[in-house]
């Protein structure tokens, strides 16, 4: 079962840590992907995971969208408070030379050309939108630079997914630690100091869950759990849903699409689910756009 916590060091920084391996291997399976888009796509849900868990009310969304140009291209993951994600990932078919040390090179296939962009429903009027320039393609240090120039929050984040010979994911998951404003100069020279072994998290994460993880990461400080969930590979499309799209297209286009096809059929693009409509559901559909507007 995959893991969140919640945890506090000296009361002054925030730290979210995760294992995600069942929703990286979710995804793998969803999509059929290959090793690079399995990497790209497992590093884009678990930071979609950590974003989540700092989402402030039950019902908050948030939508995290990378596109750096590379051969994978877009890069989706859209999630909520109750840590529900599902993700998406244009090519999911791309094969890409190792970098030097052997490692799958994720910044070729994500590419630097392009930004990550953030979106957060908070029940408001309009979403607050966030983009940045993506420096790395490694995605980690990428959303590190979004938290920073775009929210202010300077912090610590690591991201990885490994890759088993048979295309399986051992492992997946990250970790964020962010300093509160009143955070000393004294916590800060701490968490500093553990930057390394805060880096080596997925080595870490091979043997121990995130709580431990933590716990051993700050010992001697004032570490304290306060919560842990478990975050899920779930997509909330539905007919309805696909219905309630259908109406907002509008009389013309739905009217042409049942003279010209006969019928529609749609796939989600998150969970592959497939939905067929025929030319009676269609009709139906209009009946009810126009009984709307004669009320």
């Amino acid at each position: 079962m995959d893991t969140l916590i919640r945890a506090i060091v000296n009361e002054e920084a925030a730290i979210y840590a995760c294992d995600i391996t069942q929703m990286a291997n979710d995804a793998r399976e969803v999509h059929n992907t290959w090793p690079a888009a399995t990497v790209t796509l497992g590093r884009t849900i678990a930071g979609t995971v950590l974003f989540c868990a700092m989402l402030k009310n039950k019902q908050d969304k948030l939508t995290l969208s990378v596109n750096g140009g590379g051969p994978v291209g877009t890069i989706m993951a859209v999630g909520n408070a109750l840590l529900q994600v599902k993700g998406y990932i244009v090519n999911p078919h791309v094969n890409i030379e190792p970098s030097k040390d052997g490692n799958i090179n994720i910044a070729d296939a994500v590419g630097k050309n392009g930004f990550i962009t953030v979106i957060r429903d908070m029940g408001l009027k309009e979403p607050y939108i966030g983009k940045t320039q993506i420096e790395t393609g490694e995605l980690a240090e990428d959303l590190a630079y979004y938290l920073l120039k775009s929210e202010q929050q300077p912090s610590i984040l690591y991201l990885n997914t490994w890759v088993e010979q048979d295309l399986t994911v051992l492992k997946a998951g990250g970790i964020i630690v962010t300093p509160m404003p009143n955070c000393s100069e004294k916590t800060l020279s701490a968490i500093e100091e553990r930057t390394c072994d805060i880096k080596n998290y997925a080595l870490h994460l091979l043997g121990k869950s995130p709580k431990h993880i933590v716990t051993d990461l700050f010992a001697g400080l004032n570490i304290k759990i306060l919560s842990e969930a478990h975050p899920v590979y779930q997509c909330d499309c539905s007919r309805e849903r696909i219905m309630e799209a259908f109406m907002a297209l509008g009389v013309d286009e739905l009217f042409d699409m049942v003279q010209k096809d006969k019928g529609a059929q749609i796939t989600c693009r998150f969970c592959n689910q497939e939905y067929n409509f025929n030319e009676q559901d269609l009709n139906m559909i209009l009946r009810k756009i126009m009984e709307g507007r004669n009320v």
